[in-house]
């Protein structure tokens, strides 16, 4: 009768335990991490933007084509060759021209053109989700060249 009552107490005890899976511990174990909840909220904040605007957060078109692709970063100047300093950033005009020794094409800054830099711009067309808005785009337009 006593071995009956330990049994049917044993097997009541392994019933009301609870078993979780790996995935769910994972989850709450990730939940208590914030950093970690702020890093995973950032990361779908960028997957949404890749996905459904990028031509929004892209400067130009996808069929836009340049001939200065393999150019490096232009650098953005604020103090001109005469030593002046300007509010407005510029940048300065790229000459290609090709090493015949390295059979290399080498970018220098031609001084002579100075681009004055203007943000939040009408730029290239887009859709926004489907709709085709005219509102100012996220991009840097560069007008034709002048002296400042």
């Amino acid at each position: 009768m006593a071995i009956t009552e330990k049994i049917e107490t044993t097997t009541t005890a392994k019933q009301k335990q609870v078993g979780q899976s790996y995935w769910s511990l994972v989850w709450w174990k990730f939940k208590r991490n914030r950093v970690a909840v702020i890093g995973g909220i950032i990361l779908l904040t960028f997957y949404f933007s890749f996905v459904f605007i990028p031509e929004f957060l892209s400067p130009y078109a996808l069929d836009n084509t340049s001939n200065y692709t393999e150019a490096g970063p232009t650098r953005i100047h604020f103090i001109d060759q005469d030593g002046k300093f300007h509010l407005r950033p510029f940048i300065y005009g790229v000459e290609k021209k090709i090493d015949f020794t390295t059979r290399k094409r080498i970018f220098i800054e031609d001084t002579t053109k100075v681009y004055p830099l203007q943000f939040f711009v009408h730029g290239d067309p887009y859709k926004l989700l489907v709709l085709s808005p005219r509102i100012f785009t996220c991009s840097v337009w560069i007008r034709k060249p002048t002296r400042m």
